[in-house]
Parts: C-alpha cells; sequence; structure tokens
C-alpha cells in the first residue's frame, strides 16, 4: 500500500510540494494551481493533515477522495477536508487539462482571529464535503477566492489575516448557503431562527456595501426589523448592524491597502454622499482617518 505522509503544520506540506509560503504566517496558506507551476503533486497522493483544507476547483483537474470515499470529479468543485481525513489522489488521471482553481489550508488557531469564532466554528463544521457551484455563481466564488489570493500574495502582518478571515467567512457563508437550499430540496429542517440569521448573513455578505438598512433587510426575509435584530443576536452575539459595520469596514480596510483605489471612490462605492462623512464614519469605527490608515498601512 502507498505510504501516507503526515502533514504536522502547513508550512512542513508547502516545503514539501514546492509552493510558496510566508514566513510571517504559518496558520494559513492559498496557492494557485495556475500560478504555482513546479507543483509536486505526488507528495499529495496520500496524505493526511492537522488543519483544515479547502479545495476549490474550477476545472475538474483530478480524481481523487476522501477517508475512502470518491470525490466526484467535476467542474466548479469546492471540497471541504476536516483535520487527520485521508487524501489520495490519483495521479494517472490528474491534471489533463490547464488546471484553474486554488487550495487553501488554515489552522483552529487561524480561526480564533475571527471576530466571529464561534459562529465560524459553527458554520465551518456545517460545510458540506462536496459542494458544486451553480454556473450562474460561480463568478461570486471566484472573486471572493481571488481576494482571498491577492490579500495573501500582497501580505500585512496587522490588517491580512483580519481581511482574509472576513473573505473566508464570507466563502463560508455562501457555501451554508448551497447546502441549506441541498438540505431543503431533501427535507432536512431548520428551525426558524436559523433559516433567519442564514439568510440574513447571505444578504449581507453580498450587500453590505450598498448601504441597505436593517428595515430593507427584514422586508426581504418578511420579518419585522425588531425580530431580525433579536433573532440574528441570539444565534451570533452580534447585531445585524454590528454585523453588516463589520462586513463594511473589512473591506473598506482592503480597499485602502490598495494604492490605486482613491479615496473618494472607496467613499462612492459604499454609498457615502460626501467624503467628509466617509472619513468620520471610518474614524468613529476605527480611531484613526482613511487616510492615516492608508498611511499606516502602505
Amino acid at each position: 500500500m502507498e505510504r501516507t505522509i503526515n502533514y504536522g503544520a502547513i508550512d512542513e506540506l508547502a516545503s514539501a510540494i514546492g509552493v510558496s509560503s510566508l514566513k510571517v504566517e504559518t496558520d494559513f496558506l492559498i496557492y494557485g494551481y495556475h500560478v504555482e507551476s513546479q507543483i509536486d503533486y505526488a507528495k499529495l497522493k496520500r496524505y493526511r493533515q492537522n488543519f483544515h483544507e479547502l479545495s476549490v476547483d474550477f476545472s475538474a483537474i483530478c480524481h481523487f477522495s476522501v477517508n475512502g470515499e470518491l470525490v466526484p470529479n467535476v467542474t466548479n468543485r469546492i471540497v471541504y477536508v476536516h483535520p487527520r481525513e485521508l487524501v489520495e489522489i490519483s495521479l494517472d488521471n490528474a491534471f489533463r487539462r490547464r488546471p484553474a482553481g486554488y487550495s487553501i489550508f488554515f489552522t483552529d488557531d487561524f480561526i480564533d482571529r475571527s471576530y466571529y469564532k464561534s459562529l465560524f466554528k459553527t458554520e465551518l463544521a456545517a460545510v458540506a464535503r462536496v459542494n458544486r457551484v451553480p454556473e450562474t455563481e460561480i463568478k461570486a466564488y471566484q472573486n471572493v477566492v481571488e481576494n482571498i489570493f491577492h490579500e495573501y500574495r500582497n501580505y500585512d502582518p496587522f490588517t491580512s489575516p483580519l481581511v482574509i478571515t472576513k473573505y473566508l467567512e464570507i466563502l463560508l457563508i455562501k457555501l451554508i448557503q448551497l447546502q441549506t437550499l441541498a438540505d431543503a430540496d431533501q427535507g432536512v429542517k431548520f428551525t426558524a431562527s436559523q433559516t433567519i440569521t442564514k439568510r440574513f448573513l447571505s444578504l449581507a455578505s453580498e450587500a453590505f456595501q450598498q448601504g441597505t438598512t436593517i428595515r430593507e433587510y427584514a422586508e426581504q426575509l418578511h420579518v419585522s426589523p425588531g425580530h431580525l435584530t433579536d433573532v440574528v443576536r441570539a444565534e451570533t452575539g452580534k447585531t445585524p448592524s454590528q454585523i453588516i459595520n463589520e462586513f463594511r469596514l473589512q473591506h473598506i480596510k482592503y480597499l485602502l491597502t490598495k494604492p490605486d483605489k482613491a479615496i473618494k471612490e472607496i467613499s462612492a462605492a459604499f454609498q457615502f454622499a460626501e467624503p467628509n462623512n466617509f472619513s468620520s464614519y471610518f474614524r468613529k469605527h476605527t480611531g484613526m482617518t482613511p487616510t492615516q490608515f492608508r498611511e499606516l498601512n502602505s
């Protein structure tokens, strides 16, 4: 039988397969199949790792199994592998076409950096093994993963962990949305509070930039604003306003680290009528102006 390789740490795996990793960040790794051209896939033929893995495959590049269960070889596939699970890749059938996709690895310690770490862990535990993304939605998923990849490649130890965890949360929320729809088709029941919260998180992860009010979210979910606030607070420990602000602020911070984005342009993108209003909002929640944040993180 083929020998099983055990990877205890993410940088150990990265070194073994020949991908570039950041020595300043040992709890997270993302690499693109189309970027890393010299990956030693033989070191992934049969392995276990002590961390989480998300395989985001847009091109159905290979056959593999997890714990002996064959993973369907379909395009636009996102596979979640729990720590200590056995992964086997069939190299005979692998990579017959140009690969397109990413592998993401992260530890429990990285999850603990999340502002919503308890919710993060709950949602992560509910992610299905295999998620096939509909063709009509794949661009949205690609954008999220590419933002994670961009942030990792332009890593800043002060801001990047927060930005990456936020995008990772968005990815998980969208995967849970897929799973919720699949479960509904199969007759799986959720409580009313769980359903409302999941739908709110899904809506907020996509519309946080648009200045949508709690009342507007409540109307979309067919509940009162007060009921939405009570339900979301009970399920997450945070109010809808706090969650929306977290989505907004983390994305604003991300955009401020990009020198090609003018502050006035970012302000307009987030529906602020005047740059001064945007500056006041940012200073209220962070203690510094957008300009000060940019200078500190440039």
